[in-house]
């Protein structure tokens, strides 16, 4: 299959190699470190990571009332949003396309142009936001008294989109050992700093906002000394230098791909929170309450869901790469078995979440949370729908067919939408959870299917696994039987392979 940048003259240079004519890079900084090796660090410095994040959460839900919770809740969707729409989803293009440069010996004048124009848009970004806090605060909040928080929010995003930069970046050098210690030290450092914040000084969102942008800057010069080791001097440079408008311009379908569908995507994430606050007709501290009680139905699903996404991003230049040699068939292989593996999962730890669902929010909340408790069936049916879609994704990426992705979220994107506007005046936080599910649903069915058309063959065992969380909203016994069905079905596959 042809590449984005097939129909270019330089694209015929073959890819550089070590010779003793030449300097390049040691066999350490060619290769990275192995799929198997950044799996392992990830398993490691990952789970210890969602695990203190876990015990943040809990510790928030219990400390603050459910409004405050869902103030915080919609800060944080903001940012975590705001990080790629303001950096045009260039970070997001490394994975696929740092080492098609690397081997071309562009890559540094291609990092150098990726630094200057995500560094304008970052800055115009930000700019814009504290202009406009006013009306951000009552889009975001409800109620534009809150503007001082929402300009704090806004000032966050310089470093966290740093951080992720940097971050996506070793990811794409094949150094998920660093991406791994860089994402568990930030963990380390935004549960030392929120809880000690929220101790010490403010028992409420605004300091959990300051501790998300300083754990983000501290855990920045980590990160960039880690990328500045990954990038020698001795690199070998091309005679053929980087043009920056031909090079933007080539790549510019690519990125305006992944920066639609990285907008689409937390869209997706969050408008049925943004309907709630703006569609519910209840005041802003109701409102908030009702934000809050679904933010603590996330809690342990989101742990779920984005140790899926992570896995998925860590396996991309893996996958990119075995595409880019001609390796169709392991890219196939790969994604079934990533689809299988994360669907047992996922359908085990929702069904775990189901069955001690009771517990937790007696427990762990206080009983502070009455309508999260209600809908937690809703919410891992529909968490694990989208950790698969992130995990599908990627083949999309590998192909370069990000327009085809972006259409398949677009349409679960107005779905969720639609009934949003319907549901969400009638039946409020259960109304937003029933659009969330059947927007969720739509979306993969469209992506499954436009993978298949794509030349990706997914096995019957993959469509069956991606089938089975509809039981998890059902019942507790029938959410049950779909981790059954699922251990078999992991335990078959295990066979068969």
């Amino acid at each position: 299959m042809r590449s984005l940048f097939d129909t270019h003259p330089d694209a015929a240079l073959p890819p550089q190699r070590d010779t003793a004519d030449s300097p390049a890079l040691s066999r350490e900084s060619v290769d990275g470190d192995s799929l198997a090796s950044s799996l392992t660090w990830f398993l490691c410095l990952t789970m210890g990571s969602k695990i203190l994040g876990l015990v943040r959460s809990i510790l928030v839900c219990r400390w603050l009332d459910p409004a405050s919770t869902g103030l915080w809740g919609m800060g944080q969707a903001f940012m975590d949003m705001a990080v790629p729409l303001f950096l045009l989803s260039i970070p997001g293009c490394f994975g696929r396309y740092v080492e098609w440069f690397r081997h071309r010996g562009q890559l540094h004048g291609f990092l150098r142009l990726a630094a200057l124009v995500s560094g304008v848009t970052l800055a115009a970004g930000i700019a814009g936001a504290l202009a406009g806090r006013r009306a951000l605060a009552e889009f975001l909040f409800g109620d534009a008294s809150y503007a001082p928080l929402a300009a704090t929010c806004a000032v966050c995003i310089g470093p966290a989109a740093i951080f992720a930069f940097c971050n996506e970046l070793l990811v794409a050098l094949r150094r998920g050992r660093n991406a791994a210690q860089g994402h568990f030290l930030r963990g380390v450092l935004f549960t030392g700093l929120s809880l000690s914040m929220l101790v010490a000084w403010r028992c409420d969102a605004s300091s959990l906002v300051t501790a998300y942008g300083l754990s983000f800057a501290l855990a920045s010069l980590f990160v960039g000394r880690c990328v500045r080791r990954a990038l020698p001097d001795r690199f070998h440079v091309s005679p053929d230098r980087l043009e920056p408008i031909g090079t933007m311009l080539r790549l510019g379908p690519a990125i305006a791909g992944f920066w639609l569908a990285d907008f689409l995507n937390n869209m997706f994430i969050t408008v049925d929170r943004y309907m709630l606050v703006n569609l519910s007709g209840q005041g802003a501290q109701e409102t908030l309450a009702a934000v809050g009680n679904y933010e603590s139905a996330a809690v342990f699903p989101l742990l779920l869901t984005s140790l899926a996404t992570m896995a998925a991003r860590m396996v991309l230049p893996h996958q990119a790469k075995d595409w880019e040699t001609g390796h169709t068939d392991r890219v196939c292989r790969s994604m079934n078995t990533a689809l299988q593996t994360a669907g047992c999962v996922l359908i085990l730890g929702s069904w775990f979440l189901v069955e001690i669902g009771p517990f937790l929010f007696s427990t762990a909340f206080h009983g502070q949370y009455p309508s999260g408790q209600k809908i937690l069936p809703l919410v891992v049916t529909f968490s694990t729908w989208s950790a698969l879609s992130s995990v599908m994704m990627n083949y999309f990426w590998c192909v370069e067919k990000t327009a085809w992705c972006a259409g398949a979220m677009l349409a679960g994107l107005l779905t969720n939408i639609l009934l949003n506007i319907w549901l969400v005046p009638r039946w409020g936080l259960a109304g937003a959870a029933q659009a969330t599910v059947v927007a969720n649903a739509i979306q993969l069915a469209a992506l499954f299917c436009l993978a298949e058309r794509h030349g990706l063959r997914l096995s019957r065992r993959t469509w069956a696994l991606a089938l089975l969380p509809i039981l998890l909203s059902w019942s507790p016994e029938a959410a049950g039987a779909a981790a059954v069905v699922s251990l078999l079905l992991a335990l078959r596959a295990i066979k068969a392979s």
